[in-house]
């Protein structure tokens, strides 16, 4: 994961499931898969495949004005 971030940049947080119990609690079925959390963490957008910093940005600007417009 470093790497990448280090190749294609990123700054937001990531998790390292060594274990796999995180990849089993929210059903992964394939790497990479991602997961846009709301701030009550809330899971709003599973990402199958990889993503990049536009389309979050998007995804982000997307669910940050339906929650302006339901008053959340």
């Amino acid at each position: 994961a470093r790497a990448v971030f280090a190749e294609r940049g990123g700054s937001w947080p990531v998790v390292i499931d060594q274990e796999g119990a995180i990849s089993v609690a929210y059903g992964v079925a394939r790497v990479p898969e991602s997961f846009l959390v709301a701030p009550d963490g809330t899971v709003v957008q599973r990402l199958v495949g990889g993503v990049t910093a536009a389309q979050l940005d998007e995804l982000l600007a997307r669910y940050e004005a339906a929650a302006l417009e339901s008053g959340s």
